[in-house]
């Protein structure tokens, strides 16, 4: 079995248009064959988007995936990856992300987060574990990432949330503007600000509290000494 080896065998999908919710739970053919972030997100938009559609429409969608190592005690695993139809090219594109959300995600049982729609009014998710909220953005909108990071941690009083956010750049639909998390980890290729600012997507934040497992702990230490 994939889980608990890597992967949890979940995928969340979040419809901003229905404020409904989806748990995915590919089989492990699934997960075999499309291992890695970015491999794992191309297969939605592939399967998912029509043909030309445009990149900061409602039917774009934007994920936010982990590997089967993201979050394990390995140097260099603190990554995760956002994927979505380019505003910038008109391509898949995928940015590369450092920091602490993909382990959160992982943590919180998902091995992806996939969000598709629009919100009718600015908004934010929010995600423990099991527990999924849209919330109102109002107060947030027009506010620049270091403003928004800020006001949301005093909103939490929690620093157990990792929190991908854009700024103004994002919400005027600049076809190059970034996410940035916690403060200073950037996702910063083909334009996936805009496009979470075409979805009235103000932030994205995660807590998890489970436990990222591997198959052979010891192996992967032994691997992460030598490297």
């Amino acid at each position: 079995m994939i889980m608990g080896k890597g992967y949890n065998g979940r995928i969340l999908n979040v419809d901003l248009s229905t404020k409904g919710t989806e748990i995915i739970e590919p089989d492990d053919l699934f997960y075999k064959k499309y291992f890695g972030g970015a491999c794992l997100g191309a297969y939605f938009l592939l399967k998912e988007l029509k043909p030309k559609i445009d990149p900061l429409s409602d039917q774009n969608m934007i994920i936010f995936s982990t590997s089967p190592i993201t979050g394990v005690e390995c140097p260099g695993t603190a990554m995760h990856n956002v994927i979505t139809k380019s505003p910038l090219t008109n391509c898949i594109t995928e940015a590369t992300t450092p920091g602490h959300l993909g382990a959160k995600i992982k943590k919180a049982g998902y091995d992806a987060i996939i969000i598709k729609g629009k919100s009718e009014k600015p908004c934010f998710i929010t995600i423990n574990d099991d527990e999924i909220s849209i919330c109102s953005a109002a107060d947030l909108w027009g506010k620049t990432t270091s403003q928004t990071y800020d006001f949301l941690a005093n909103h939490f009083h929690d620093p157990g949330y990792s929190m991908a956010v854009i700024g103004p750049a994002g919400e005027k639909l600049i076809r190059y503007a970034s996410i940035v998390t916690d403060h200073c980890f950037l996702s910063a290729r083909g334009g996936v600000g805009a496009v979470m600012g075409s979805k009235n997507l103000k932030a994205l934040c995660v807590k998890g509290t489970g436990d990222i497992h591997v198959a052979d702990q010891g192996k992967l230490r032994a691997l992460s000494e030598y490297f």
